[in-house]
């Protein structure tokens, strides 16, 4: 089977995560100011409920089968019998996670006023599954992805610009947005055809898979649930305004993680295949790689989140939302933390099957988040889950950093880069002011102080000689 360009597959996933990107963002923008922070709050509550019950579904197939199908890509037979084998196990999965959710809002009484909501997102089960988005991660297929994916956010981008007029439309909102984010799912299905053969008759092998994908599905459990416990807690602890602020504090935040690990999101079929073939150096070489752009990226990116918290508030979601200035600066710090424990545990320790370590990972990272949420919500509201959203992601990062030095006998990073980048940010603060004395336009601000900010960053690394931008200097017309 063809063997993608990594660059190409970065410059196709760097695509995708744009759009994912530039859809919430206008979308988000839009729709806050119609359904306000109690709008908002409402489906990022019934978001967060619905998660839980997409890791039971998914049971941690996603990262096992993009793994193992990446070992077996060559070979069409081995590879169908694969799929259907996890297909199989992920549709199981999926019936026993519509009966808890069904148990759940029945038993439940605070999810009762969210039943209509949590019911339209629970579409994003069934729709995630027969998707097998992982398949086309392993084949690296990044421009299919990046293709389809851009067509459907185009298309429900303007759909929710059309049908969310009023303050009640957040059902409307809400179905738009399970359209935009699995819907292309459909089409996922119906394209395997062109890799695998369902029609084809194997022997089914089940057992051999429950095993590994059971310490996987801990892993995942683990993060979603320090990844949704701030909103469901906040919910639970709080109310329908301090969940709105916080996810309007947080949106660009995650957003902007979401593109840097699009750097990192490509290489982990290549790693696997790697380890396959027994090519340790290119391993090593690719994580290197991966680490020394992404380190580039998200130094400038916390600063200058930090800087512009309050004009990003104030554009993307309104005056409304200016409660969660505050709490936007509070939560910059994970922009750095977050793509280094996804590059670390994801990309990293996942492919050379150290599950068990990444469990622990991010079961501490639970119990942090657990502990922090419950003592700081009821006083701080949504500063309080940002606190302990920050002191998560940073335990989690001391583990990474204590797992790498013990179980890899290689460094990644470079100290003499890290000042590189630092230095390049001291004038960031400066630029910053200057603009704000010329205009009070909070959106003329923040596209001078990006555009800037980004030319006097990058130009400063160019006089320093920087390794990684002189290097992507030079390759950028150099796809191969």
């Amino acid at each position: 089977m063809h063997s993608s360009s990594i660059k190409k597959n970065i410059y196709f996933n760097f695509i995708k995560s744009i759009m994912s990107l530039v859809f919430p963002v206008i979308t988000f923008a839009y729709a806050s100011r119609v359904i306000l922070p109690e709008g908002v709050g409402k489906i990022q509550f019934s978001q967060s409920i619905i998660s839980y019950f997409l890791i039971i579904a998914s049971f941690g197939i996603n990262m096992y089968g993009m793994r193992e199908a990446a070992r077996i890509r060559d070979n069409k037979d081995q590879l169908s019998k694969f799929v259907k084998e996890i297909l199989f196990i992920n549709l199981v999965t999926t019936l026993i996670s519509y009966f808890l959710l069904f148990i759940c809002i029945q038993c439940v009484t605070k999810l009762t006023d969210y039943k209509s909501i949590i019911w339209i997102y629970s579409l994003t089960i069934l729709l995630t599954t027969i998707g097998m988005d992982w398949l086309y991660s392993a084949l690296e297929e990044f421009g299919y992805i990046a293709v389809r994916s851009v067509g459907i956010q185009i298309i429900c981008m303007i759909l929710v610009i059309i049908f969310v007029k009023e303050k009640d439309d957040y059902l409307k909102y809400a179905f738009i947005h399970v359209l935009a984010s699995s819907s292309q799912n459909l089409l996922n299905f119906v394209h395997a055809r062109k890799f695998i053969s369902l029609r084809k008759k194997f022997t089914l092998e089940f057992k051999k898979h429950i095993f590994p994908v059971f310490w996987l599905f801990g892993m995942a459990l683990s993060v979603n649930l320090f990844t949704n416990m701030d909103t469901t807690m906040l919910g639970f602890l709080a109310n329908d305004k301090a969940v709105g602020l916080y996810e309007a504090s947080i949106k660009v935040n995650k957003m902007s993680t979401t593109i840097i690990t699009s750097v990192g999101a490509v290489i982990m079929p290549r790693l696997s295949y790697y380890i396959e073939k027994k090519s340790n150096l290119k391993f090593q070489e690719l994580i290197k790689k991966a680490f020394e752009i992404e380190v580039m990226l998200i130094v400038p990116v916390c600063f200058g989140l930090f800087l512009l918290s309050k004009e990003i508030i104030y554009v993307f979601n309104g005056p409304d939302f200016s409660e969660a200035i505050i709490t936007m600066k509070i939560l910059a710090p994970i922009v750095i933390m977050i793509p280094y424990n996804y590059l670390v545990n994801t990309q990293i320790f996942i492919p050379i099957r150290r599950e068990k370590v990444v469990l622990v990972s991010t079961l501490v990272g639970v119990v942090v988040n657990f502990v922090g949420n419950a003592v700081l919500i009821p006083i701080l509201a949504e500063n309080g889950a940002a606190i302990a959203t920050v002191f998560t992601e940073f335990a989690i990062m001391i583990l990474c950093i204590i797992n790498m030095n013990r179980i890899l006998h290689f460094r990644i990073g470079n100290g003499k880069m890290i000042v590189q980048y630092i230095i390049a940010l001291i004038p960031f603060p400066f630029l910053y002011m200057a603009i704000k004395y010329i205009t009070s336009n909070s959106y003329v601000i923040i596209f001078l102080t990006i555009s800037g900010c980004s030319i006097v960053y990058f130009s400063i690394l160019i006089l320093f000689k920087n390794k990684v931008i002189c290097e992507e200097i030079k390759n950028f017309y150099k796809l191969s």
